[in-house]
C-alpha cells in the first residue's frame, strides 16, 4: 500500500527506491527548457493563448508557494511571469478557459487543504483577475477539468479530492452560479481524473484514480448525471493518474493509467462494450502523470509519463503497434515529477511536452523536434469534433473549412505547410457548439499569396486536436 512505503509531507516526498535508465537517441529530440526555476513545489500544469495574442501562454500552480501564476509568451517561448493569487493554500491544479464565455480566458485551480477550494479567477479582458470561491469544503481539492457535463450549452466544472475522498461536479446555472453535486464517493486518495464519453452513448462519463484506494474506476452517466460506478483495476498500488484514448485503433477508448507504488504505466484495453483488459506499458518508479499524445505523428497514440521519484524522469513511450511500446527517456533530472501537460507550444507543427518537478521548484517544457505536421483523423471518438474537408480542393483563389463542435471551447484554426512552419491563424477565440464555416483566401499572417503545394489546417477544441491535408494550386 501506497500509504506504508512513503511519508508525505505537504508535497515533499521522501522516496527511498532507486532507479536507472538506458538513455535513448530520441532523448536528443528534446530540448529542455526552464519556464520558471524557483516556482516552489511546482505542480500543477496548463496551458492556453491567455492574453489572445496568438501564441500559447502556460498557467502552473505552486503548491508551497501558494501560487497561482500565468507566464505570457512573447511569440518566442521567452515567458513573463505574472502571479494571479499567492494565497490560495497548497494550490494543486488550474485550468485554462474561457468559463464565462465572454471572449477572454479564466482560470480555474483547486487548493489542497483541509478546507479544500476550488476557486474560479475572472479575466477582465486585461488578464487581471478576481478570485470567485466555488467551493472550499473539498478536503484536499485535487484534480480539476471544466466541461458541459450535462450539455446544457454552459461549463461546469469536475474535480476530486484526495481526503474527501469524492468525485463531484459542479452545476452551472449559466451564469457561473454552481451547485454541487456528487459523482462518487469512498474513493481513498481520488487524485487523477478525465471525463470523456467512455460507453459512446452520447454523454459525457467520467474516470478516475483513487491512490490509496488502489483502484482505477468509471463512473457511467445515464444521460442525467446520475452516475454507476464501475470498477476497472481494484489493485493498482498507488493509482495516481489517468488518461483515456484509443491507444490500438479498434474505435473504442482505452485507458492509460499510471501507479506511483506499483511503480507501472498500464494501459487498459476496451473490448467494445466496457470490459476492460490490463497491459503493463512499462516499468517506472513512482509513476506518477501520465498523458496521451501522437507524438510522432504516426497515427498511433503514444505515452508520456513522469516520475514522482529523485532526481526526476520524463519518460514517452512510442505505440510500435499491437499493443507494443517503445520506452524514450526525455529528462532523467526533472526532480520530483508532479505535472504534465502536451501541446504545441511553439506552434511548428510537433507536440512539445510541459512538465513541473515539486523537488526542483521547477517548471520546464520540452522542444521536440520529432516530427512535422501530418493528417490526423477527421473526427474525434473523444467528443465528436468533426473537421471536415475543404471545399473547393484543390484551392485557387480561396477555400472554405467548416467544424462542428458539440461543446463550446477555446478554438484555434491554422495553416501550416508541409514543414510545419506556421503560415496563418484563421481562428482564435471561444466559440459556442454548433457548426462552424471560415474562409481563407491563401494569404498567410503577413498578406502574402501562398505558392502551390500541399497545407495543413489544425483544428485544436479545447484539448482536441485535429489536422487534415489540402492541396493549393492554381
Amino acid at each position: 500500500m501506497l500509504k506504508q512505503c512513503y511519508k508525505m509531507l505537504g508535497y515533499a516526498v521522501i522516496l527511498t527506491c532507486i532507479i536507472s535508465f538506458t538513455q535513448s537517441a530520441f532523448a536528443q529530440q528534446f530540448t529542455k527548457h526552464i519556464i520558471d526555476g524557483s516556482l516552489i513545489w511546482a505542480s500543477g500544469v496548463h496551458a492556453v493563448d491567455m492574453d489572445r495574442d496568438n501564441d500559447i501562454d502556460v498557467i502552473a500552480t505552486g503548491a508551497t508557494a501558494n501560487e497561482v501564476d500565468w507566464y505570457e509568451n512573447n511569440g518566442s517561448q521567452t515567458f513573463i511571469k505574472h502571479i494571479v493569487d499567492n494565497t490560495l493554500t497548497t494550490a494543486r491544479s488550474a485550468y485554462g478557459v474561457d468559463l464565462d464565455r465572454d471572449s477572454d480566458m479564466d482560470i480555474i485551480a483547486t487548493g489542497a487543504t483541509t478546507a479544500g477550494k476550488i476557486v474560479w479567477y475572472e479575466n477582465n479582458g486585461s488578464q487581471v483577475f478576481t478570485p470567485h470561491i466555488i467551493t472550499q469544503t473539498l478536503n484536499s481539492a485535487w484534480d480539476v477539468t471544466v466541461i458541459d457535463l450535462d450539455h446544457d450549452n454552459d461549463l461546469d466544472i469536475v474535480a476530486t479530492a484526495s481526503t474527501a475522498n469524492v468525485v463531484m461536479w459542479y452545476e452551472n446555472n449559466g451564469s457561473q452560479i454552481f451547485t454541487e453535486h456528487t459523482i462518487g464517493s469512498a474513493l481513498d486518495g481520488a487524485e487523477g481524473l478525465f471525463v470523456v464519453d467512455l460507453d459512446n452513448d452520447n454523454d459525457l462519463d467520467v474516470v478516475v484514480s483513487a491512490i490509496f484506494g488502489d483502484m482505477v474506476v468509471w463512473y457511467e452517466n445515464n444521460g442525467s448525471q446520475t452516475f454507476t460506478q464501475h470498477i476497472i483495476d481494484p489493485s493498482l498500488d498507488g493509482a495516481n493518474d489517468v488518461s483515456v484514448a484509443d491507444i490500438d485503433n479498434d474505435g473504442d477508448k482505452d485507458i492509460v493509467a499510471s501507479g506511483s507504488q506499483a511503480s507501472q504505466v498500464v494501459w487498459y484495453e476496451n473490448n467494445g462494450s466496457q470490459t476492460f483488459t490490463k497491459h503493463v506499458i512499462a516499468s517506472l518508479s513512482g509513476a506518477r502523470a501520465v498523458f496521451v499524445a501522437d507524438l510522432n505523428n504516426d497515427n498511433r497514440k503514444d505515452i508520456v509519463a513522469v516520475g514522482l521519484i529523485s532526481p526526476g524522469y520524463a519518460m514517452w513511450y512510442e505505440n510500435t503497434g499491437g499493443g507494443n511500446f517503445s520506452p524514450h527517456t526525455i529528462d532523467t533530472n526533472l526532480g520530483l515529477g508532479f505535472g504534465l501537460y502536451v501541446i504545441d507550444l511553439d506552434q511548428d507543427g510537433d507536440l512539445d511536452i510541459m512538465a513541473t518537478g515539486g523537488s526542483a521548484n521547477t517548471l520546464v517544457w520540452y522542444e521536440s523536434n520529432l516530427a512535422g505536421i501530418s493528417e490526423t483523423n477527421t473526427f474525434s471518438p473523444l467528443h465528436g469534433v468533426v473537421l471536415k474537408q475543404n471545399y473547393p480542393n484543390p484551392v485557387r483563389s480561396y477555400t472554405v473549412i467548416n467544424y462542428d463542435l458539440p461543446f463550446p471551447a477555446t478554438t484555434i484554426l491554422q495553416i501550416y505547410n508541409t514543414n510545419g512552419q506556421f503560415v496563418k491563424t484563421l481562428v482564435n477565440q471561444a466559440q459556442k457548439s454548433g457548426q462552424n464555416s471560415v474562409y481563407w483566401d491563401r494569404r498567410d499572417e503577413q498578406g502574402n499569396r501562398v505558392v502551390n503545394g500541399v497545407y495543413f489546417y489544425r483544428l485544436i477544441a479545447g484539448e482536441i486536436t485535429i489536422t487534415k491535408k489540402m492541396i493549393v494550386n492554381e
